[in-house]
């Protein structure tokens, strides 16, 4: 998982848009491919996007307002987790869905500590 993704995560669960625009830029890099990290990179940025969107219906407003059981949380995970992993995707999608499965498995980690 990348450097300050926990933190990233927490703020999208909080619905803390100025946190997680501010953490973004923070975000390392690591030892992903130059395509991988430019899909990680728009799937954070969408992410924020969809705490500002006016939409409740987004991911990311019904992560912050708590609408998901965590057994959903907990099957958008695996199944973005799979979804990057699967060979025949192209690598920025492998990054897009990195990069959901990294933000899930935090949200979903914290909400089991409740």
């Amino acid at each position: 998982m990348k450097r300050n993704m926990k933190t990233f995560a927490r703020a999208v669960r909080k619905g803390n848009k100025s946190k997680a625009e501010k953490i973004f830029e923070k975000v390392v890099q690591g030892n992903m491919k130059e395509e991988t990290w430019e899909g990680y990179c728009r799937a954070l940025r969408g992410i924020i996007e969809g705490l500002n969107s006016n939409n409740d219906l987004t991911l990311p407003k019904q992560i912050a307002e708590n609408n998901l059981s965590l057994e959903k949380l907990e099957k958008l995970q695996i199944e973005m987790e799979e979804m990057s992993s699967q060979e025949f995707r192209p690598e920025n999608e492998h990054g897009y869905t990195a990069a959901w499965s990294d933000v899930l498995q935090v949200i979903v980690e914290d909400a089991k500590e409740e």
